[in-house]
């Protein structure tokens, strides 16, 4: 579904992603695993059309995206949830779900609605509540709902644990899994090494804006380096 060549991303003068390559098949959830500033929110802001690539390149079913706007990308089937959720948070939830849902007819988003509500079931009960007013955890299921409004073919998902408390940790990544089992393809960036990998299928490791491990999600859990490095030993 997804395949990602050479890709080489600058800011101004430094090199943030210096040939990056990777894949992603369709009904896959592969994680992008690294430590802080190894390039893995560059990357999904690269295929996500907020960043332009140097060089390489981003094919979505066979078609290039790396030289096409966001909005135009949304379209084509690609949801991004950034890092740190940015809900609106002067709208309710229902408005920050329709917010979701712009590129779609508003008529048509009652599936959405309720689909994203029967994994949230919290997010039902608050519809009118202020965004702004949320707790963290019922803010990133606002975030995730939010992308899901937009009926995506492949979700992009950066840091949705980070900040929250472990037992909300679980659940959100246990909906993610939910997700994916509903027939949504997602690319997951992840703090929690383990969690992640204990729900992907494939991973890939990022160093320093280079992919340097790949393999099933079992390889990479087993792996000497990622263990020491992202598992605690």
């Amino acid at each position: 579904m997804l395949r990602v060549s050479d890709l080489h991303v600058y800011y101004d003068t430094i090199h943030a992603l210096k040939g990056v390559s990777f894949s992603v098949e369709k009904g896959e959830l592969v994680t992008l695993l690294g430590a802080n500033g190894a390039g893995k929110t560059t990357t999904l802001k690269t295929l996500s059309g907020l960043l332009r690539p140097r060089s390489g390149k981003v094919e979505l079913e066979g078609a290039a995206l790396e030289n096409v706007a966001p909005h135009e990308i949304v379209r084509r089937g690609v949801a991004h949830v950034p890092e740190g959720r940015k809900v609106f948070p002067r709208f309710t939830v229902l408005e920050n779900l329709q917010i979701g849902g712009y590129s779609r007819a508003k008529a048509s988003l009652g599936p959405e609605l309720e689909f994203v509500f029967e994994l949230f079931p919290r997010l039902r009960d608050r519809q009118k509540q202020i965004a702004g007013t949320l707790s963290g955890g019922e803010q990133q299921m606002l975030a995730i709902s939010r992308g899901l409004m937009a009926k995506p073919k492949l979700l992009f998902l950066d840091e949705p644990s980070m900040g929250l408390a472990p037992k909300i940790v679980e659940q959100i990544l246990e909906n993610i899994r939910a997700i994916n089992r509903a027939g949504v393809t997602v690319l997951l960036v992840e703090q929690n090494a383990a969690m992640a990998l204990a729900i992907s299928h494939r991973g890939y490791v990022l160093e320093t804006g280079s992919v340097i491990l790949e393999g099933s999600a079992d390889e990479l859990a087993g792996n000497d380096l990622v263990r020491q490095a992202y598992l605690g030993g």
